[in-house]
């Protein structure tokens, strides 16, 4: 009895056992450490020309069951605003929020179960009437803010992004997740690195 060497995709003809026995092996020992980069990598780059600085991302169980994803970081409000459309609806407000640099911090609450939560970092109710406001008085210029503040459920709208954000980098993981499981990364795994295998009872 001889063996000889073939490649992956002769294996697979051959023998379509020993090929899902060794793409079983593979994933269970062979997976690049980090294969998430790519997916950190592109998602800060979509999220900074939002104009949202990503510190922080955190996932789990994207092989198994329950998967979940999320992440923390910072954005200034008024350039969210006014991509949004929320500095047309709610002016004074806007031009509070972009006087002042008001930004809003996105972080982790929780063990276990990990929550999204936002704390608006402002200083509009000290600040004086101003732009086509200019010309209020302090009384009902606050008035304004208050009521714009409340209205425009900026700090709800901003937890919503945050967890479509968190949404979307979770798709991006199991996209990512199911390419370098998939037998055609193993294939390709394989052509690249020239892997051979032993196989018996052939004929030189």
């Amino acid at each position: 009895m001889t063996t000889r060497e073939v490649d992956i995709h002769e294996l697979k003809a051959i023998d379509s056992r020993r090929f899902e026995k060794e793409h079983q092996d593979f994933l269970a020992n062979g997976l690049y450490p980090d294969w998430w980069d790519t997916v950190e990598e592109n998602f800060k780059r979509d999220m900074d020309e939002l104009g949202v600085h990503v510190v922080d991302f955190q996932f789990e169980g994207i092989d198994y069951g329950h998967a979940d994803a999320t992440w923390q970081g910072s954005l200034h409000l008024a350039p969210f605003m006014k991509r949004t459309g929320l500095d047309e609806r709610y002016p004074a407000l806007y031009i509070a929020v972009e006087h002042d640099r008001s930004w809003a911090r996105v972080y982790l609450t929780g063990w276990r179960n990990k929550t999204l939560e936002v704390d608006i970092q402002e200083n509009t109710r000290f600040m004086a009437p101003r732009g086509i406001f200019s010309e209020l008085d302090e009384e009902t210029w606050e008035e304004l803010l208050d009521d714009q503040w409340r209205e425009s459920r900026i700090e709800e709208v901003v937890r919503e992004f945050a967890q479509e954000k968190a949404d979307v980098l979770l798709d991006a993981l199991r996209s990512e997740w199911d390419y370098i499981s998939s037998e055609e990364y193993f294939i390709e795994s394989c052509e690249i690195n020239e892997v051979k295998f032993e196989i018996e009872g052939e004929t030189v």
